[in-house]
């Protein structure tokens, strides 16, 4: 029988983020000693869907208060870290609200060491020096805001990249708000989840008009919501995500393996993903959620 593996609380501050790449795909690890294991959420594991393959796992994991968290299987990734590849079998887990945690056995199968002084992540044989990133602690009943950092003129009917800065520092994903002030002059910034890395992020605002649309610089955009809840919480997290495209992948991604089931192989299953993915829009992540589709009768 496997023995079930405690995972901390990831609420204890501080908390500290390295910022990494599996096959191209960018993330933030929240470093985490008092995991055992490295874990991986399952729409992270979605986001590297043809670079990793899901495996059996045995392996029992429960919170401190022990809760327990549903394994999905383990994967084995090749974590990019500057220059340098690190391959560890990681866990996947429904539901974790941070991308990943690097655990224990990452740490010290090869010998990290986290020096919190000079916030930094190294590793004296590899000689390699990563910055970590602090993630302060948020209270429920302060607001974050977006500002954009530069002025940006945006063309007649195209879209352009903006770089946003929150008055708060923050790593990790966030789900923001779409921006009335731009709406108001013809610009267009949907309600969507973006990744913060120390506080900045670009978004993509596009021009719906037949002339020259400018943002200004230091523009207050709109508030922010980081999801950077208590681990412990992951019934009420994963329901305010519900209304995001990375929930809805998970949503997509189980009916397609629930369907499936042995009848078809994985390069199946995925071409199947990939078309309810591109009818996205026609789906409702819950009871409230309208969608953007829309449907007219002839």
């Amino acid at each position: 029988m496997a023995e079930t593996q405690r995972v901390a609380n990831a609420t204890v501050t501080p908390r500290v983020f390295v910022e990494v790449s599996v096959s191209g795909v960018k993330f933030s690890m929240l470093v985490d000693t008092g995991t055992g294991r490295t874990l991986v959420s399952d729409t992270l594991f979605l986001k590297l869907a043809g670079h990793s393959k899901l495996q059996v796992s045995r392996v029992q994991l429960a919170l401190a208060d022990g809760s327990p968290l549903r394994v999905l299987g383990e994967t084995r990734l090749r974590i990019r870290l500057r220059s340098e590849n690190f391959p560890i079998n990681a866990v996947v887990v429904e539901g974790l609200q941070y991308p990943s945690l690097m655990g224990a056995d990452f740490i010290q199968s090869y010998g990290f060491v986290i020096d919190l002084r000079r916030k930094s992540l190294f590793c004296e044989d590899r000689r390699i020096d990563v910055p970590l990133v602090t993630c302060d602690d948020w209270a429920d009943d302060e607001e974050a805001c977006v500002y954009a950092i530069e002025k940006v003129s945006i063309g007649p009917k195209s879209a352009a990249s903006v770089l946003c800065m929150m008055n708060r520092k923050y790593s990790g994903d966030a789900l923001f708000e779409s921006s009335l002030k731009l709406e108001a002059v013809g610009g267009l910034v949907p309600r969507c989840l973006v990744t913060v890395s120390n506080g900045k992020f670009n978004m993509l605002v596009r021009n719906l008009f037949d002339h020259e649309l400018c943002v200004p610089k230091k523009i207050l955009l709109r508030k922010i919501s980081p999801l950077c809840r208590d681990i412990c919480s992951l019934e009420e997290t994963r329901t305010a995500s519900k209304e995001n495209d990375v929930e809805l992948k998970a949503i997509l991604w189980k009916l397609t393996t629930e369907t499936a089931e042995e009848s078809l192989d994985e390069k199946q299953k995925s071409s199947l993903f990939e078309l309810l993915w591109s009818f996205r829009d026609v789906f409702a992540a819950n009871k409230r959620d309208l969608g953007q589709a829309r449907c007219s009768s002839s």
